[in-house]
């Protein structure tokens, strides 16, 4: 049983490492918020390598956090490695309770990792859907040619184009 302990420990570790990974992402997330309300690309350019490393790190935690739970579930003797939700009835209460904890506080950050992520996604796509309508409007209003004082017949072709594409 003590080697059992010993895994638990390991694995409250790895999870609290995870839980903290996962409030620096939040974080990263907020600021990337702000970034893309203030327009600051420089700031989203910065934070980017920040958010990547992080993410490796989640992945890092993730793969010690299955096998640390494989390797309990050997010690119990069940034959799969088992989810935590299934895993935690078989542990002794004093082990599987901080794992509990730490799982639901775990759950509340990815549900706030993943709403963040799908607003600064709507910001995103709404602030390029902007910048198309605005080029959208400047070209459309550069290809028409000026009605007062312009002789249209004599008018061939617009003085300037603007490329939609740039």
């Amino acid at each position: 049983m003590a080697s059992n302990t010993a895994s638990a420990a390991s694995l409250r570790r790895i999870m609290q490492q995870q839980l903290t990974t996962g409030k620096s992402l939040i974080v990263l997330a907020q600021l990337a918020e702000r970034a893309i309300i203030a327009g600051d690309t420089a700031k989203l350019e910065a934070l980017e390598p920040q958010q990547r490393m992080l993410l490796e790190q989640q992945i890092q935690q993730e793969t010690a956090r299955q096998k640390l739970t494989a390797e309990i579930a050997a010690l119990l003797k069940i034959d799969r490695a088992p989810t935590l939700t299934e895993l935690l009835p078989r542990l002794p209460r004093s082990e599987a309770e901080p794992l509990a904890l730490l799982r639901t506080d775990i759950l509340k950050t990815q549900r706030r990792m993943e709403k963040l992520n799908r607003s600064n996604a709507l910001l995103l796509e709404n602030a390029l859907e902007f910048v198309r309508f605005s080029l959208n409007a400047i070209t459309t209003a550069a290809l028409k040619p000026a009605r007062y004082g312009v002789n249209m017949a004599r008018l061939s072709a617009p003085a300037f184009y603007i490329d939609s594409k740039a």
